[in-house]
């Protein structure tokens, strides 16, 4: 006849004295503290990664940059193509740009 050993006797060691509820109650307490470590270990890991791998929000200076009203490219605000409309100047990327702006520019001002 062969005897197994149940987990209880390498949690509390062999005392035949302990209840059935004071078993229960070491190993509760064993892997509820295992299980407060492994979260924190996760959470932790959790926040390096998102601090690491999402994108970081960049400020953009405002007025630095406009768009261009033809192609919607980002054009600096030292631009050599300009043109004035309705007291307002619009920026151009190009020539061609500009032109056709200024061929019809209430078909590119949004209203």
């Amino acid at each position: 006849m062969s005897y197994k050993t149940s987990p209880d006797a390498f949690i509390i060691g062999i005392n035949p004295e302990l209840t059935l509820y004071k078993r229960q109650e070491l190993r509760t307490d064993k892997n509820d503290k295992t299980m407060k470590l492994l979260m924190l270990n996760l959470t932790l890991a959790l926040g390096v990664a998102i601090y690491i791998y999402l994108p970081k929000q960049q400020v953009q200076q405002p007025e630095q940059t406009q768009k261009d009203p033809v192609c919607g490219m980002t054009v600096k605000k030292d631009a050599k193509f300009r043109s004035v409309y309705k007291e307002k100047e619009h920026l151009f990327c190009s020539k061609s740009c500009k032109e056709k702006f200024d061929g019809k520019p209430e078909k590119y001002i949004k209203k």
